[in-house]
């Protein structure tokens, strides 16, 4: 480690053993206000599965680093659409007015209470702005329902995947666990584990943090 601060990076996979199947899993990454990094896997993760690692991951070491890395992470499970998040104990400012953050989400939660179909719903320019806007290709609304979502849960994936990218991107850290890389992780891959029981598990080289998870009503949010 050098005496100046220097960049480093690594990769982010997501470890399913809550031995349910997952409909989506995205992480925010933080490295104070320097570094703000948003991932997001919106194909299934079965019990067992690793996503593909994902990166880069950005942070800083050395004597002169003051920075901090933090962490979020959010899944919905594909059987009951219920969304879930780490870190309860210190989340409530954003979940008692989620409006905050959802915007893109519940654009496309009206559209979907007010009955529309996919093709209607996808001539919609706010909508389309929105998929745009987290990354999200139009053509995966349409293949979502599709295979079996309803439009009612993909609206709560999206609206997790907009809530983890928006939290990610301001300067608070309400709702993030700390997990501090090092110059030993750089170049390799993060593993978060979500286990049985809301418990779940940031792996690096370096070491392992520890943290719970909480189910947030989404859809009540989002006015589904």
């Amino acid at each position: 480690m050098g005496l100046v601060t220097e960049d480093r990076t690594c990769k982010v996979a997501v470890v399913n053993r809550t031995g349910r199947r997952l409909s989506m899993v995205a992480v925010g990454h933080k490295y104070s206000d320097v570094y703000r990094d948003s991932f997001q896997w919106l194909s299934a993760v079965e019990p067992g599965q690793t996503t593909p690692a994902a990166g880069p991951v950005r942070y800083h070491i050395g004597v002169a680093t003051t920075g901090r890395d933090w962490w979020l992470v959010t899944w919905v499970h594909a059987a009951t659409g219920e969304a879930f998040h780490t870190a309860p104990h210190n989340y409530r400012e954003w979940l008692d007015a989620p409006e905050k953050v959802l915007h893109g989400a519940t654009e496309l939660a009206h559209c979907v209470a007010g009955g529309f179909l996919v093709d209607r719903i996808l001539k919609n320019a706010s909508v389309l702005a929105f998929l745009s806007r987290i990354g999200v290709p139009e053509t995966w609304l349409p293949a979502a329902v599709e295979g079996g979502m309803s439009l009612k849960n993909a609206c709560i994936v999206l609206g997790c995947v907009e809530l983890t990218r928006a939290l990610t991107n301001t300067e608070a850290t309400v709702g993030f666990k700390q997990h501090i890389l090092r110059d030993d992780d750089a170049g390799r891959t993060l593993q978060i584990e979500l286990g049985p029981n809301n418990a779940v598990h940031l792996r690096s080289h370096s070491g392992v943090s520890e943290t719970v998870a909480s189910r947030f009503d989404l859809a009540r949010a989002l006015k589904l």
